[in-house]
C-alpha cells in the first residue's frame, strides 16, 4: 500500500505535456516579461540622462524629448507627460502601418519611459559641472537606455517611430540617417 501511495505522488509531479497553444502563450508571456525588464532598465537610464545631465543644464536633446524639455522650461510641463501626449497621434498612424505587435510594445515602452522620467525628476541627483561632460554623460546614458528599448523591437515613440514609418517608404535609408535628419 505504501508503494502505491508513493507511485501516486510521483504521478502528481510528472510534467503535463503542453499543447501548442499553451507553448505559444507561454512564449509570448515570457517575451513580454523580458521586454518589461528591458523597458524598465532603458527608462531608468534615459531618465538619468534627461533629469541628471541634460534638462537641468539647459541641454536640449533631439526629438520629442527635446521639445518636451523646451515646454518644461517655458510652462513647467513635466517632460515625460509632454512626450507621451505628443506621441498619441503618432501611435495611431504607426498602428496602421507597423502593426499591432510593434505598437503595443512601443506604447508600453513610451509610457514606461515617460513615467520614469517624471517620477524620478524629484530625486535624481543633478550634475552641474562642465556642460561638455554633462552632454557626454547624457548622451551615453540616454543612448544606452534607448538601446535597451530598441533591442526588444520597440521605440520610445517620437522621431524613432517616425523614422520607422519613413523607412517603410524608403528602405534604402538607414534608421540612423533618418533620425539624424530629424534631430538636426
Amino acid at each position: 500500500e505504501m508503494a502505491q501511495e508513493s507511485r501516486g505522488l510521483g504521478d502528481v509531479y510528472k510534467r503535463k505535456k503542453k499543447t501548442r497553444t499553451e507553448k505559444i502563450t507561454y512564449k509570448i508571456a515570457r517575451e513580454f516579461t523580458v521586454s518589461i525588464f528591458y523597458f524598465l532598465g532603458g527608462g531608468i537610464l534615459y531618465a538619468v540622462s534627461v533629469n541628471s545631465f541634460l534638462a537641468p543644464n539647459g541641454i536640449i536633446n533631439g526629438g520629442f524629448t527635446g521639445i518636451a524639455t523646451i515646454l518644461n522650461r517655458l510652462f513647467s510641463l513635466p517632460i515625460g507627460t509632454a512626450v507621451f501626449i505628443m506621441n498619441i497621434p503618432l501611435f495611431f498612424l504607426a498602428y496602421k502601418k507597423l502593426g499591432k505587435g510593434f505598437i503595443v510594445k512601443t506604447v508600453f515602452a513610451t509610457f514606461t519611459v515617460s513615467f520614469i522620467i517624471d517620477y524620478t525628476s524629484a530625486f535624481l541627483p543633478v550634475y552641474s559641472g562642465d556642460r561638455l561632460l554633462s552632454s557626454l554623460f547624457g548622451a551615453v546614458t540616454g543612448g544606452a537606455g534607448l538601446a535597451l528599448v530598441f533591442a526588444r523591437n520597440a521605440t520610445t515613440g517620437g522621431v524613432d517611430t517616425a523614422a520607422k514609418l519613413i523607412k517603410l517608404k524608403h528602405p534604402h535609408l538607414s534608421m540612423g540617417r533618418i533620425v539624424l535628419f530629424f534631430d538636426i
